[in-house]
C-alpha cells in the first residue's frame, strides 16, 4: 500500500513505516536478508527528555508508548531500484508467512 498523493503533488517517499507486535524480530530478520531498515522513533516523543516536564501530554500515552515498541521504518528513498523493493517486500512477506 503506497500513502495518497494529492492532485498537483508528488510523494518524496521518504519513510515508509510499517507496524507489528514482533518489530524486533522482523528487523533482525531483514538484516539477517540483507534488508536494512531502521527505527526511526524508539522513544515516544512525551518520554524524551526534552518533554519529559512537559504538562500537555496525557498521563503515560500509552498507545504513543505501544506504538513507539512497533514501528519500523522499511528502506525506501527517492533512488531505490524496484529489485530492492521487490526483495524488502519478499522478505517482509517470508517473515510474515511463516508466522500464520
Amino acid at each position: 500500500v503506497l500513502p495518497r498523493e494529492r492532485p498537483g503533488s508528488k510523494h518524496v517517499y521518504h519513510l515508509y513505516v510499517v507496524e507489528h507486535p514482533q518489530r524486533d524480530d522482523l528487523a533482525k530478520y531483514l538484516v539477517e536478508q540483507g534488508v536494512y531498515c531502521g527505527i526511526h522513533y524508539p522513544t515516544a516523543v512525551h518520554e524524551q527528555a526534552p518533554f519529559a516536564r512537559s504538562r500537555t501530554v496525557p498521563s503515560g500515552a500509552p498507545v504513543a508508548v505501544e506504538r513507539s515498541r512497533r514501528m519500523l521504518s522499511l528502506p525506501l528513498y527517492p533512488g531505490i531500484r524496484r529489485e530492492q523493493v521487490e526483495r524488502v517486500s519478499e522478505g517482509v512477506h517470508t517473515w510474515l508467512g511463516a508466522r500464520v
